[in-house]
């Protein structure tokens, strides 16, 4: 009872969901598996082309354990809608919006109920409050719109080292290459374009996937500084906002956060995965290497969410010492 029913509705969710991640996880590992020992049935060999097209390295139970992942969403937001109601049930918290009170910052009129005689607090100026709504929400797709601009750049260093590799090629076949040493590395030249190969690290992985880690790296520290500044905004211009209850406070932070954050961690993978074989606004297009982009989104998401997961833990370990540090100085 001491953290309130919103902060125990968090625990049993997280506490669901945790629980029905397992049947994807050891499903995804056997699928994993079966695929990197070419074990598939002779029925998915024969509509390979039909379905992947002319790639051979793509996984043939990705589109049956796409549709177990669509089934199985629906069926934990459906079981989490039973078990919500449960624990309103028990915990005697159903109708609590309807009665509840206004928050102690919230800026309003007093009005006066005709049947009780009571006095609460509603809103004033309508027009003002749906101009301060439209502003943030105007002001959250301005920054959102930002931040795809930055992710782009990181996106186009992804392909910078096939773009080497062909100019290094053409230039070689007409005998146009002109070699360098620069301190940054190599410096090729063809036609009109210049391109500067780095110096390699003599580690063989890195070497080959270079531009790939980097532009990976560059899109979690995008992620990472943009979610963390923009999270900070959407407090402020909550606040702002002048919401009546401490639920309709939480619902509107929700929303522009959720906006945000799908965009800010997301739209990397989505481009990657769909769109990033047939246009870019920004540039030419910028294919795959491969017939298939699953190389890419593993390199994506494995330092992503390794480094999101590894920076917060620094940061939660780092937080009481910075506190204490701060306390010791006032």
């Amino acid at each position: 009872d001491y953290f309130g029913e919103p902060t125990a509705m968090y625990f049993a969710f997280a506490g669901m969901y945790c629980r029905s991640m397992l049947y994807p996880a050891v499903l995804s590992i056997f699928v994993e598996a079966l695929h990197r020992l070419r074990v598939y049935p002779q029925w998915m060999l024969d509509h390979q082309d039909t379905v992947f097209g002319d790639s051979t390295n793509s996984n043939l139970y990705i589109l049956p354990y796409s549709v177990f992942l669509a089934v199985w969403a629906i069926m934990l937001l459906e079981g989490w809608k039973r078990r919500e109601w449960e624990l309103k049930f028990m915990w005697g918290s159903e109708g609590f919006e309807k009665d509840e009170k206004p928050r102690p910052s919230f800026d309003g009129v007093p009005e006066e109920n005709l049947l009780t005689g009571a006095v609460t607090l509603v809103y004033g100026n309508m027009k003002g409050r749906m101009c301060k709504l439209m502003l943030s929400l105007s002001l959250t797709a301005a920054l959102m719109a930002l931040n795809v601009v930055l992710l782009f750049q990181a996106i186009g260093l992804s392909n910078k080292e096939s773009m080497l590799e062909q100019t290094t090629q053409l230039a070689s076949e007409n005998g146009t290459a002109i070699g360098n040493e620069t301190a940054l590395g190599n410096e090729m030249a063809f036609g009109n374009s210049t391109w500067v190969i780095v110096e390699r690290t003599g580690i063989e992985y890195v070497d080959k996937n270079y531009y790939k880690l980097l532009a990976a790296f560059l899109n979690l520290f995008i992620i990472v500084v943009f979610g963390g500044l923009y999270q900070s905004l959407a407090e402020k211009l909550t606040d702002w906002e002048n919401h009546r209850t401490q639920t309709e406070w939480d619902d509107a932070l929700t929303v522009k956060s959720f906006l945000f954050q799908f965009v800010n961690n997301y739209f990397t993978l989505f481009y990657v995965a769909l769109f990033r074989q047939f246009r870019n606004p920004f540039g030419p297009a910028q294919p795959c290497q491969q017939s298939s982009c699953m190389d890419d989104i593993t390199k994506q998401l494995a330092i992503i969410f390794c480094g999101k997961i590894f920076l917060a833990k620094i940061a939660d370990t780092a937080r009481p010492f910075i506190k204490r540090y701060r306390s010791e100085e006032r």
